[in-house]
């Protein structure tokens, strides 16, 4: 049957954009249901990422503006994708809607969820309603569709990205170690991928 969707998420530089991806491409296998992006009005990153992929998206100011949203727009699943509720948030979000997932939260609100989605966190003996671990992580289609690259013994090219917004500001720290590093490696050459996110003037 066809299910009304909220996603509840943000995206900036302090927080980096994983939250904002990670929703995105769940929503692009849902495509048959009605979706909808509940976005903190202040932080632009997130929500002109989701505009551009042209996903239907409304903002709120606080959580009683995301609360009285959920009342008018009766939900039947919320993908709350905001790190460490407390337990009364995620009460809120049962008694409003059918069912509740969050996603990579520690906080105590977690416990109340109907799942709980921890790809970064392996468990040895989750609960019942634990998804934990690798085979949780949401990866895009062309990380699924490529071949992986047969291992070198010999390095020769370096990767270095830290995602969208990198707001702990480790490509710097990597790149100056590089160029320490290409001293006495010549032979190794160096790629750095800032995000379209990265504070190009506070990192250099």
């Amino acid at each position: 049957k066809k299910k009304r969707i909220v996603f509840r998420t943000d995206g900036h530089r302090a927080l980096g954009m994983g939250h904002i991806f990670h929703c995105l491409t769940l929503s692009y296998n849902l495509t048959g249901h009605d979706v909808m992006f509940v976005l903190d009005a202040k932080y632009r990153e997130g929500l002109e990422k989701i505009a551009s992929r042209h996903m239907p998206y409304t903002l709120v100011g606080s959580d009683e503006e995301f609360f009285s949203f959920l009342e008018r727009w009766q939900a039947d699943i919320i993908v709350n994708d905001c790190l460490d509720t407390d337990s009364e948030y995620m009460l809120k979000l049962k008694s409003l809607a059918g069912r509740v997932v969050t996603i990579e939260d520690l906080g105590s609100g977690a416990e109340h969820a109907d799942a709980i989605v921890n790809a970064l966190y392996q468990e040895e003996k989750p609960a019942e309603n634990v998804y934990s671990g690798e085979r949780y992580v949401c990866l895009r289609d062309e990380f699924l569709i490529n071949q992986p690259k047969e291992f070198s013994e010999d390095v020769k090219n370096v990767l270095v990205l830290f995602g969208g917004t990198d707001p702990s500001g480790l490509t710097e720290k990597i790149y100056r170690l590089a160029i320490e590093l290409n001293k006495s490696y010549p032979e190794i050459r160096f790629t750095f991928i800032t995000g379209g996110g990265y504070d190009n003037e506070k990192h250099g």
